[in-house]
């Protein structure tokens, strides 16, 4: 996703905010439109990691005219929390710098999950821990191949049955054949910026991609063997999560930076979830959310 192209998606993408499900009593007019900074700050780290081509003709980005200043390094993302662990100012201070320059590549994998909305702007370190802890569990069937319409429910806590009246097998099985055509079919640009997966071992790509059931990667090379069976597990898991959007095409895309950043794959899960809460309705079939 290119930052020139940002605009209509952000149109779109705030005018599907606001026809989110009711939020619960504790929400306020404020925590929208924080959700909403936090949103555009999301897009513009996300954006920054596609390359961008030198051979642009006359071409220019309105973002060229803008001064961009200095990205968050490492010693200043420490500095903004306080000694309980908490952002300072709820969060609007790092907000801005992020916005305004970006995030340092050494700490993205520490930073998005506060731009995604796995950890609150507002949490402290016993809060945050509490949410990894459930994140490991709640992590739905990652990496397991083939998953029946029974082990979703058996699996699934009360508040969720009625969401997922709507799955079926035949769904799953769909999304599941169009979700490995486009992690196979995956380009290679999140290379340059996962030093780690791009160097992963044959044997270790082989054996994820057996565990997930991908079986079309003969002439892929070992990094995109693994990078294409992570987005199997997480997409499929995905699919699950929400059975009302399941898998569209160009959802992959959004989620190659994302593990290309982030190692642990519950972790990389409840980011793109995070993010799909914002665009979701963008991937309705009814196109709702573009058309609005």
């Amino acid at each position: 996703m290119m930052i020139t192209d940002q605009k209509p998606l952000v149109r779109g993408l705030r005018r599907s905010h606001t026809s989110t499900p009711p939020s619960t009593p504790s929400s306020s007019h404020s925590s929208s439109s924080s959700s909403w900074i936090q949103l555009r700050s999301v897009l513009f780290v996300v954006a920054s990691l596609s390359p961008v081509s030198h051979d642009r003709g006359n071409l220019r980005s309105p973002w060229s005219n803008k001064r961009r200043k200095h990205v968050l390094l490492p010693k200043q993302w420490k500095s903004l929390f306080g000694s309980d662990g908490k952002l300072c100012d709820c969060g609007v201070k790092f907000l801005k710098k992020v916005r305004s320059g970006g995030v340092d590549p050494s700490i993205r994998a520490e930073v998005w999950p506060f731009l995604l909305g796995v950890y609150g702007l507002d949490s402290s370190n016993e809060e945050r821990g509490s949410v990894r802890n459930q994140m490991s569990e709640n992590t739905p069937f990652l990496a397991t191949g083939e998953i029946e319409k029974s082990d979703v429910h058996a699996n699934s806590p009360p508040s969720e049955e009625s969401r997922l009246k709507s799955f079926s097998s035949e769904d799953f099985a769909s999304w599941q054949r169009i979700i490995r055509l486009d992690a196979a079919r995956a380009n290679d640009e999140w290379v340059i910026y996962s030093p780690a997966q791009a160097a992963v071992s044959n044997t270790k790509a082989r054996k994820l991609a057996e565990r997930v059931g991908s079986k079309d990667y003969d002439n892929l090379e070992p990094c995109r063997i693994y990078h294409a069976a992570r987005l199997v597990a997480i997409l499929e898991a995905y699919a699950l999560h929400d059975p009302e959007i399941g898998y569209c095409q160009g959802m992959s895309d959004l989620l190659s930076p994302i593990i290309s950043v982030i190692e642990e794959d519950d972790v990389a899960f409840w980011c793109f979830a995070g993010f799909m809460r914002k665009a979701r309705y963008n991937f309705q079939l009814d196109e709702v959310g573009i058309r609005r």
